[in-house]
This record gives structure tokens, C-alpha cells and sequence, in this order.
């Protein structure tokens, strides 16, 4: 879900970055190309009970293109990026992913300013990812996801009050492992008001439902479709050159079409900040409460909450180590009362070779551990990686 949500239930960076709508210019047009080159050694490639894991080695290859146009105060993006991953043993397991997306960033006054997207996005649910039992065999769940989202938002960020509407729509579609019964369009409205207070720090009011429309239905007639509503408030803020953040709380409903699927309601809450005690470190905290689709069937999905930090720090003008960990629970309310706790760490080291050019190495670890036994899994990884920068 996109808009308040994305994918693994954080904000994106952009939203710390970026404090309204305004179609804000590049600083120059025309085309980009990166690229970053991976080998992975992974001790649990399917994210499995011990007494099953396989270990591999995989490449990644992950380029990205864009072009980007102004015009007078418009932009207009296009981008690419690309994921290809080949393991040694374990072939199933191999994936091309692509997302492709245009963007329009439109300034049509003082006040008003508009932004549309269109995209399409080719990708697969990563081993251990979703709340469905790890098999140790066989392809991962692929699907694609193609998307239409239009944002308009009246005032600006020294404007008292400002007001942004968005509507986002996406069809997601699964292609292999009968997994049509996840088939789903979402139709998503958001509407947030922000009055300033401080110079920097602006109050927060949102509502924002969401429509999942499932597309397929069992023997009976039933399906996970269900209807979600969030009443939010908080701030966002920034209070000094150094802090940036912003931080929602309220209520969460998520009704179901069918009987047969328990609703799920209660606390609603999102914290994601960032803060630079100098220019060589930047810490970042987050923390959120939410629900989450199910992968399984009959399910109503679960309540995802957890707490994240990280570190980097420039040890040097050209050396950067980095520390993230996160912790969090998936709670699930129905016959088996499921909880699985997780656990993922990243630690990792880079240094610019030349201007154009990081080469890096990194350590990740990530485990669920279940209150039903055959859920839970751990996994090392270890890879190096070498990325361009050309700007």
C-alpha cells in the first residue's frame, strides 16, 4: 500500500526530506545510469527450519536509469530500476524484477500544486517475508503490480494552514504457485490537513481508507476483501538543522466483507526520524503499529509493531560503517493465536575507490521466532558489493 503505508510498513525517506507538495526543480535535466553488483553467500536461502536450510551463493545485479525534464517550474521523471539475482545450486530461486514509473511534478501557482505517477512493478515475495510458511522448495510467489497515483496539495510550507488530497489505485496479480486467492485491487483516499505552529513544526490531521478488493473467491463465496480506516494526528517536524521526523498516531478499523474473517482495530502509529549530531553521522529511529495482509488463506491478517535504529557514521572523508537493527512482533488473532518475533541486523562497511566508484562488504542476520515451532527460521548473510556514483 502506498500513500501512508509502503512496503515493510516504513515511510519513505523522501517524506523526512521533502515538507509539502511543491513541485520542487532539479538541479538539472537529462539522463542517469548506476549500477550496483553484489555477491551474496546466504546460510538459509529459503528462510526455513535448520533441519532444512540451504546454503548458496547468489549474484545481484541492480541497475537504474532515469531521465528527468523541466519545464519552467514542471518536472517530469522517468525511471527505471532493475533486479537480478542468479544463485549457484539453488536455480528456483532466481529472479528478474523491474519497476518502471513516470512521474509529473506540476507547479501551477503559489498555492497549488499537483503530482501524478503511473508504474508498474514486476517483483516476488522474499523467502520468509510475508507471514506464510517457509517451503523448502519450489519458486518463491511471483506477482506484478501495476499503479495510477494523483496528489494535489493547496499551500505552502510557510502557509499556516495546508491542505493535501491523494488517491492511489493498484492491481497486484500473482503469477505462479496458485496464488490467485492474493489477487487484489486497492483503491486508496487520503486526505491531511497541517497547521503550523513553530516555524518548522507543523501539527498533522488525516484520514485515510483503503478498499481491498479481492478477486478471487473459495467454494463459498468468500474472500479477504475488506475496507481499512485510519484517524490520524501528530507532527512533523523540523526542529533544527540537525532533527527531522514526523510521527502519527490514532485508530485503525479493518472490516471484512465476509463473516467468516475476524475485523481487526485498535492503535495506529507511525514514528520515523532522522538526527545529525554533525556533518560525518546520521541516526535514524523509527517505530510503527499497524495491519498487515495475510498470505495464508482463511486469514485476516495479523498486527505487525516494531522499533528500529541505525548509524552511519564517515570514519573518514571516504569511509562510511553503518549499524541497523530492528525488532518487532506479527501478532495474529484466531484459532492458533500465532505470534512470531523478528529480528533483523545489518552492520556494514564502504569506501569510495574514486569519485564514481564505492566498493563495500556487509553482514545481515534475520530470524522469526514463532510460537508455532515450524515458523521459525534464521539466516546469516555475507556480501560484498561494488556500486557506481555518477552524477
Amino acid at each position: 500500500m502506498k500513500g501512508a503505508l509502503c512496503k515493510g510498513g516504513l515511510l519513505p525517506a523522501a517524506v523526512l526530506a521533502a515538507w509539502s507538495g511543491a513541485a520542487l526543480p532539479a538541479e538539472k535535466s537529462g539522463f542517469d545510469f548506476n549500477v550496483e553488483g553484489q555477491v551474496r553467500y546466504d546460510d538459509n536461502v529459503y528462510r526455513t527450519l535448520d533441519r532444512f536450510a540451504e546454503s548458496d551463493t547468489l549474484f545481484v545485479l541492480k541497475p537504474e536509469l532515469s531521465w528527468t525534464a523541466l519545464r519552467g517550474k514542471h518536472r517530469f521523471d522517468l525511471s527505471y530500476q532493475g533486479d537480478y539475482a542468479a544463485y549457484l545450486d539453488v536455480t528456483d530461486l532466481n529472479y528478474d524484477d523491474h519497476l518502471l514509473e513516470g512521474r509529473a511534478l506540476l507547479d501551477h501557482s503559489y498555492r497549488l500544486n499537483s503530482e501524478y505517477t503511473l508504474g508498474y512493478r514486476r517483483d516476488h515475495d522474499r523467502p520468509g517475508q510475508t507471514d506464510a510458511l517457509s517451503i523448502p522448495v519450489g519458486e518463491v510467489d511471483k506477482w506484478w503490480d501495476a499503479y495510477g497515483d494523483a496528489r494535489v496539495t493547496y499551500g505552502r510550507d510557510d502557509s499556516k494552514g495546508q491542505i493535501v488530497g491523494q488517491l492511489n489505485y493498484h492491481q497486484r496479480r500473482y503469477t505462479n504457485n496458485r496464488q490467485e486467492f492474493r489477487d487484489y485491487n486497492l483503491v486508496q483516499a487520503i486526505g491531511t490537513f497541517y497547521y503550523r505552529v513553530a516555524p518548522k513544526t507543523r501539527m498533522l490531521f488525516e484520514l485515510d481508507f483503503s478498499d481491498y478488493d479481492y478477486q478471487k473467491r473459495d467454494l463459498f463465496g468468500n474472500n479477504q476483501s475488506n475496507k481499512q480506516y485510519l484517524y490520524l494526528t501528530g507532527v512533523r517536524w523540523e526542529a533544527t538543522a540537525k532533527t527531522t521526523g514526523i510521527f502519527k498516531i490514532g485508530y485503525r478499523n479493518r472490516d471484512y466483507d465476509s463473516d467468516l474473517y475476524g475485523d481487526l482495530s485498535g492503535l495506529a502509529l507511525w514514528l520515523d526520524g532522522i538526527w545529525k549530531p554533525n556533518t560525518y553521522t546520521r541516526v535514524t529511529f523509527g517505530a510503527a503499529e499497524d495491519n498487515q495482509n495475510s498470505a495464508q488463506r482463511f486469514s485476516n491478517g495479523y498486527v505487525r509493531r516494531y522499533i528500529r535504529g541505525g548509524i552511519d557514521h564517515g570514519i573518514t572523508p571516504r569511509t562510511l560503517i553503518s549499524a541497523k537493527v530492528q525488532y518487532g512482533t506479527d501478532t495474529f488473532e484466531g484459532p492458533f493465536d500465532r505470534k512470531d518475533n523478528r529480528w533483523y541486523l545489518r552492520l556494514g562497511v564502504s569506501h569510495s575507490l574514486r569519485r564514481w566508484l564505492d566498493v563495500g562488504a556487509e553482514y545481515r542476520f534475520e530470524q522469526r521466532d514463532s510460537s508455532l515451532d515450524i515458523y521459525d527460521f534464521d539466516a546469516n548473510v555475507f556480501l560484498v558489493s561494488a556500486t557506481t556514483r555518477f552524477d
